[in-house]
């Protein structure tokens, strides 16, 4: 799955948004599966799944003797 600009002028495919897609969300070969959404779109929806998913830290390689250099 990829997030792509789009070159062409299409619709929104969120209910109720009257905007132009700014972007394609390309989920395999077969356009037909293709999802078109404009930029607020995108960013309600970033904001909206940062709220129930939460990126893992990184593990800090000098924390308790776990680098040896």
């Amino acid at each position: 799955m990829e997030i792509k600009k789009m070159t062409t002028k299409i619709k929104c495919e969120l209910a109720g948004c009257k905007n132009l897609a700014d972007y394609i969300i390309v989920t395999s070969d077969n356009q037909r599966y293709n999802f078109n959404i404009c930029e607020s779109c995108l960013k309600e929806l970033h904001k909206q799944t940062s709220k129930l998913i939460t990126p893992k830290s990184i593990k800090n390689v000098y924390q308790k003797g776990g680098f040896n250099g």
